[in-house]
């Protein structure tokens, strides 16, 4: 049991960290290009304006889903208080020998 719950651990890791991967690569690769269009100008012509305006807008979109990832995770790990209910356990026992 314990090896199959390390298993799912690592099942488990593999995905977070896929998941992180796809939204971080594309930000800090847009970040470096929109740092490179920037890099020693002076001025900034308009096609150079609508490329970084571009690129802000994807880091944002990239950054707000990678955010929603791990607010819905944080939800999924926090564990439920417990319902509990009188039984009879008796009847409960009964129940399982039929």
């Amino acid at each position: 049991m314990q090896a199959q719950e390390i298993i799912s651990w690592q099942k488990l890791i593999r995905i977070l960290t896929h998941e992180i991967m796809n939204s971080v690569s594309p930000v800090v690769s847009l970040a470096d290009s929109t740092h490179d269009l920037l890099k020693n100008k002076l001025e900034v012509d308009d096609q150079d304006k609508l490329e970084i305006l571009e690129a802000v807008q994807a880091i944002q979109r990239r950054s707000e889903g990678l955010l929603q990832f791990a607010q819905k995770y944080r939800k999924l790990t926090k564990i439920p208080p417990p319902k509990l209910e009188k039984i009879d356990a008796l009847q409960t026992m009964q129940g399982d020998l039929l």
